[in-house]
């Protein structure tokens, strides 16, 4: 009992002992307090530093502990703070790029902390309305909600007792946190925590994570903000009853594991909180299973489904419904049900779960476009969340070229399989990859008379499934399977064959708004997996491959300013085979100085771009091609009177020309051959020169600053042969 009692006087220090914002001249007065204290718990209980030796949970208590987040698999984030204030936008200036532009407002545009927190007087709260919120999560299907407690502006939405940054001294003077993680728990919700490890107000944070100049000379005590940072998670374990998800954000390079004090944290934290499921944002990805005492219950892509998952591994996707995670006036590219829907079930289908942010709007309202979101994405769940709740990844190891699958394990020892229809099929049937399982029943999901679909099998093993004529579903037609046993791949369920296509495709508004999305189709025929990278200023490409067991690795480098380059490795798919590569050149102006280029690397020599074939588009519509051989920069030159006399017409680059290009690869021949509209251009050279390598990158670059841009890659297709 006295343990508890010194552990709670450790982390509920009344205001009036430590206030950061105003009353440091107090702190020093207690530390021979706080250090007594925190060597009798060190003495007492191992708590801090590397040395707590925490009881080694059993892979069943793990189980239970994780079980209801397992069968939850889809949750709603939600952030709102100071930055719903701004908007993404300070002094009519645009916090560029469109990712991340409201939370990372304050930091991108460098604004002083003094500044930034006259947005407290602005912040009123008045139509916020938590049961509201937690409903509309209710009916969207989700079982668990994550509300922002401190984001990494620094401003708190509960009422700490640590600072008077927060909620409670704003005109809203509610305590955000308590009244909607107790909208959530009425809903019959989980509820969970998100807290950012970064605070750009503290006066103890590192100063090159501040903006404000005034204080960045100040001495810091990085012991101080660790203690306050360590106080305020306390207060919302101890203060706010049963809590189920704790979301630390998050760690880098410099700031990792112990530098936040992480074993002692987690400590902290499931002492108050025995069963909270924990991320694994207090390490860097590169740490996160070196130490379980950090807590690492679950992997975190961001804005990511990885193509694989992270089989044998929990792990969940946080997502936006636009490009930005808070509120913002100008981002309005939202993502539709079916995309939403489809990043859901493909997330599920990868064995991770699904959190789904929601940005409300600076009086706390949710904007109108989200709740019609929500409200689809929770029609499609009342029907077919059986599907969802509770599956597993997909036991297929290639996938269904039409759609995803997900799989339950039924307690009378069978199983079934859900398959996801993203594509109606030709002829309206579905093959599903052999097994060796007896199938005892086929029914659309959506019937709830359940009529039998008729199947029957193919001499390879596979089923065939006659589907009704029209689709059923706008968004995805489920199929369930029942299975008598667990589930048995049979040999033939890997076989692929066939060219593999890799489509990127865009379409775009205005130069400055181009969005970027893959063609849902063509991947899903490609037996596609979607990673994604960002390319320019308020762009976004997504990448998809075409096998499951992929590795892809997309990089992004700044090349100027503002330009951005995108590399896109394929090396599985493209390694040792033919390939053509084709793209809509889009001009937008006729700017000599606008260029783009794709470019064929190999990974031979001491770089691994020194030997490559590229291909680069001039804004004044010329075309240079390389094969990369030295001294040989520029093989090929062609004019835009040369081109049009090629294609017998003008060669025009005013806006919006566009005209189909296409490389093509003869990997046994070590050639390339460029066409423009069907034509082939007679380059001088079309060897490429990679000194016995193979083709093992595609890199594509689109240069110039975002308000200038000459040359947009649309409707880009990579073709793997065989």
């Amino acid at each position: 009992m006295r343990q508890s009692n010194l552990l709670y006087d450790m982390w509920s220090l009344s205001p009036n002992t430590y206030s950061v914002a105003t009353k440091r001249n107090k702190i020093m007065k207690y530390k021979l307090q706080l250090l007594s204290i925190g060597l009798v718990l060190a003495t007492i209980m191992g708590f801090g530093g590397t040395g707590f030796a925490q009881e080694q949970e059993s892979p069943q208590a793990r189980d239970d502990r994780m079980a209801w987040w397992r069968e939850a698999r889809f949750g709603m984030f939600i952030h709102w703070g100071l930055f719903s204030v701004a908007g993404g936008v300070w002094d009519g200036q645009k916090a560029l790029p469109v990712v991340c532009s409201s939370c990372w407002l304050q930091m991108r545009l460098a604004v002083p902390a003094d500044e930034y927190t006259a947005l407290t007087q602005k912040f009123t709260g008045e139509h916020f309305d938590p049961t509201f919120i937690a409903r509309l999560a209710k009916d969207a299907g989700m079982k668990y909600v994550v509300p922002i407690a401190k984001h990494h502006e620094g401003f708190c939405l509960f009422d700490s007792k640590l600072t008077d940054y927060k909620i409670t001294n704003t005109p809203a003077k509610r305590d955000w946190i308590r009244e909607t993680l107790d909208a959530v728990r009425a809903e019959g919700l989980h509820a969970g925590i998100y807290y950012s490890l970064l605070d750009w107000h503290h006066p103890d944070y590192p100063a090159y994570m501040r903006n404000d100049p005034k204080v960045a000379a100040r001495p810091r005590q990085w012991d101080d903000y660790i203690r306050y940072m360590h106080e305020q998670v306390a207060e919302l374990m101890t203060r706010y009853g049963k809590i189920d998800v704790f979301w630390p954000d998050y760690s880098t390079k410099e700031m990792s594991g112990e530098k936040w004090g992480a074993t002692g944290l987690v400590a902290m934290i499931r002492r108050h909180q025995p069963q909270i499921i924990i991320n694994n944002r207090l390490a860097r990805q590169s740490e996160t299973s070196r130490n379980p005492a950090w807590g690492m219950d679950f992997k975190t892509p961001e804005q990511h489904i990885p193509p694989t998952g992270f089989p044998g591994q929990d792990w969940e996707t946080c997502e936006t419904l636009n490009h930005e995670w808070g509120y913002s006036h100008f981002d309005h590219d939202w993502k539709t049900p079916t995309e939403l829907i489809h990043q859901l079930i493909d997330t599920v289908s990868k064995g991770g779960n699904y959190l789904l942010n929601i940005g409300p709007k600076p009086d706390g309202s949710v904007p109108q476009s989200t709740i019609d979101t929500l409200h689809a994405i929770g029609g499609w769940m009342k029907v077919n969340g059986e599907s969802i709740y509770g599956t597993t990844a997909n036991p297929f190891p290639n996938g269904v070229p039409w759609g995803r699958c997900t799989c339950k394990h039924l307690s009378d020892g069978n199983a079934r399989l859900y398959f996801h229809i993203f594509q109606w099929p030709w002829q309206s049937r579905i093959r599903i990859p052999s097994l060796e399982n007896e199938v005892a029943a086929v029914w659309l999901l959506s019937d709830p008379s359940h009529p039998k679909l008729p199947f029957s099998r193919d001499p390879e093993g596979g089923t065939v499934v006659k589907l009704p004529t029209a689709e059923v579903n706008d968004y995805a037609t489920v199929v369930a399977v029942d299975l008598r046993g667990q589930v048995h791949i049979g040999k033939t369920a890997q076989a692929a064959s066939g060219p593999e296509k890799i489509v990127f495709r865009d379409t775009f508004d205005t130069p400055d708004t181009m969005k970027v999305n893959a063609d849902i189709d063509l991947i899903r025929q490609a037996r596609g997996k979607v990673a994604s990278a960002y390319v320019g200023v308020g762009k976004t490409l997504l990448v998809s491959t075409s096998r499951q067991n992929t590795i892809v690795a997309n990089s992004l480098k700044r090349v100027g300013p503002a330009a951005m380059e995108v590399e896109a490795d394929f090396a599985e798919q493209i390694a040792g085979k033919n390939f053509s590569l084709s793209a809509d050149i889009k001009y937008l102006g006729t700017n000599p100085k606008g260029w783009g280029s794709i470019s064929l690397l190999s990974d031979k020599g001491p770089e691994r771009d020194s030997s490559p074939m590229s291909i680069l588009l001039k804004g004044d519509g010329s075309v240079a091609v390389s094969s990369g051989r030295a001294g040989e920069p520029v093989t090929s030159l062609f004019s835009p009177a040369q081109l049009g006399k090629m294609l017998g017409r003008p060669f025009a680059v005013g806006a919006f020309h566009n005209y189909k290009y296409v490389v093509q690869w003869d990997e046994k021949k070590n050639l390339v051959s460029f066409f423009i509209d069907g034509v082939e251009l007679p380059l001088k050279d079309k060897t490429v020169n990679f000194g016995g390598a193979s083709v093992r990158h595609i890199h594509f670059i689109n240069a110039k600053d975002v308000a200038d841009t000459d040359i947009v890659f649309d409707n880009l297709t990579l073709t793997v042969g065989p």
